[in-house]
């Protein structure tokens, strides 16, 4: 159990990390 919500917490916090990389990708383009 905690094994799967270990890997449960990093999938969630990769997937925040690579959308905040993506959307400050986005704004550095539109500048």
């Amino acid at each position: 159990m905690y094994l799967i919500d270990c890997r449960r917490v990093i999938k969630e916090l990769l997937r925040r990390q690579i959308f905040i990389l993506g959307s400050s990708a986005d704004y550095l383009e539109n500048l």
